[in-house]
Parts: structure tokens; C-alpha cells; sequence
């Protein structure tokens, strides 16, 4: 084999190292990020669930937005995440004021950039 040669299969070695390595950080972020998503959707899904289960809960909401308003600590991956839950529940007019429309909007700090998970149900007035 000539030089050229050699030091041609080496470059075509080392483009399909590089695109190997990209790739499996790629798909190593993608599910850190899938992960910690998860987390803030099940920290909404749960508020929600309890709410309807806990109808005193649900009437103080209305009365007292500032009840909604909740930080949560997990820990995922050795590395800690600050989870800021809102919860609100408001009047839905179309429906004769009937129902209460409750929303739970999680949100984190994730690769520099403001993430969010929102969720919105809808429930019977106690």
C-alpha cells in the first residue's frame, strides 16, 4: 500500500469515528431530556389526579390561587432538577359556571433553555 492510500483510509476512519461519537451523545441527550420531561409530566398528572380526588383541595384552589404555586427537587441521574409547578382552577363560563377548568403547568431548567410541561382538565364544581 502507498502512503496516500494510508492516509486516506485513516481520514475515512476518522469521519466515521467522529459521526459514530455525534450520534451517540445525540441519542445519549435525547434521553436525559426524555427523562427528566417525564418526571415534570408525571409531577402535573399527579397534582391533577389529587385534585380530583380531594374536592376540599379543589375549592381552596379556586379561592386561593396562591395555593397552586409549588417547587419540587428530584433527583435524576446523580444531578438535581428544580421542578416549578402552577396550578390554577378558574370558572368555565360556557358551562354555566357548572365546571372548573384546572391547569398544571410544570416548569424546569433544561440545556440552558426554560422547558415546560401543561396539562388541563376540566371538573364538577364541589
Amino acid at each position: 500500500m502507498t502512503l496516500s492510500e494510508v492516509v486516506l483510509a485513516l481520514a475515512i476512519l476518522v469521519v466515521a469515528v467522529i459521526g459514530i461519537a455525534t450520534f451517540v451523545v445525540t441519542i445519549h441527550r435525547s434521553v436525559k431530556e426524555g427523562k427528566v420531561q417525564s418526571v415534570g409530566s408525571t409531577i402535573a398528572q399527579s397534582e391533577l389526579e389529587r385534585l380530583r380526588l380531594d374536592s376540599v383541595s379543589l375549592t381552596n384552589l379556586a379561592a386561593t390561587p396562591s395555593l397552586g404555586v409549588k417547587d419540587h427537587l428530584v433527583t435524576i441521574d446523580d444531578f438535581e432538577v428544580k421542578f416549578h409547578q402552577v396550578v390554577t382552577a378558574t370558572d368555565v363560563p360556557s358551562m354555566g359556571s357548572r365546571y372548573l377548568r384546572v391547569l398544571a403547568k410544570v416548569t424546569w431548567k433544561q440545556s440552558r433553555r426554560q422547558r415546560e410541561v401543561v396539562l388541563e382538565s376540566c371538573y364538577p364544581k364541589p
